[in-house]
């Protein structure tokens, strides 16, 4: 048992890393992500309001 919880060690000691940059990298994506589709709801909402000429608290209604 005792070389298994070192082998799990060493194996999570060697990939740490790696898992950083996979968790970092799955943050960035999901902010990026975050931002662009609320970038497009706001242009769809101005549009719609634009062209049926709403105020701000009509189209939130």
């Amino acid at each position: 048992m005792k070389n298994y919880l070192k082998l799990v060690n060493f194996e999570v000691n060697r990939f740490f890393k790696l898992y950083l940059i996979i968790i970092g990298l799955t943050m960035l994506s999901q902010l990026i992500g975050a931002g662009i589709i609320s970038q497009t709801y706001m242009k769809n909402a101005k549009q719609l309001m634009a062209e049926n000429q709403l105020s701000m608290n009509q189209y939130v209604e």
